[in-house]
């Protein structure tokens, strides 16, 4: 009994340790481009009430399309707090959310709406690229469509290097509101 349960102890070592990446990165799919962002007005984040409630949209002709997880839907929002992947709420006290369907998957739309509670509207442009993925690794993203361009408001988006090292994954972008 003791020798089939090191056999298969064995066996099930040898095939678990064969599944590590290899060093060749074309093999493997990389992660998913996360839109990682803070709105930042006068030097400082914005409010829990407004963040909370805040929506975000893209335009088909004059259609709005919330946007939730995995579908379009006309009421969904989809702006979620960093606690949602990890569990650690320091980012959702800095007032981080994350939008996962920014461009993740290649170009789909360039333009999105932040819808603010009191019915004021401000305008993200999002450019993305499709990589290789020994490209996407040299990336920040570590992600195959990799942010060109971010814009919010006509304004170029910083990397807060503040909350998270320069280099972090998925970097926190300031979207400076006026």
């Amino acid at each position: 009994m003791i020798k089939k349960f090191l056999t298969v102890s064995l066996f099930s070592f040898a095939t678990l340790s064969s599944c590590r990446p290899k060093e060749d990165p074309n093999k493997y799919g990389l992660d998913i481009n996360i839109f990682a962002y803070r709105i930042v007005q006068n030097g400082d984040k914005l409010p829990d009430s407004i963040i909370d409630n805040l929506k975000m949209y893209y335009m088909v002709g004059s259609t709005k399309y919330y946007r939730s997880p995995g579908n379009d839907s006309s009421t969904a929002n989809h702006l979620l707090k960093p606690s949602y992947y990890s569990g650690n709420t320091f980012w959702d006290e800095q007032g981080v959310r994350i939008c996962v369907n920014v461009n993740s998957f290649g170009v789909i739309h360039n333009y999105w709406y932040f819808e603010f509670p009191d019915g004021d509207v401000d305008t993200l442009y999002v450019e993305s690229r499709n990589v290789s993925n020994k490209e996407g690794m040299q990336d920040v993203c570590q992600c195959n469509n990799p942010f060109t361009v971010i814009k919010y408001n006509g304004r170029d988006a910083e990397i807060n290097t503040e909350l998270m090292p320069q280099g972090s994954k998925p970097p926190i972008y300031n979207l400076i509101k006026d």
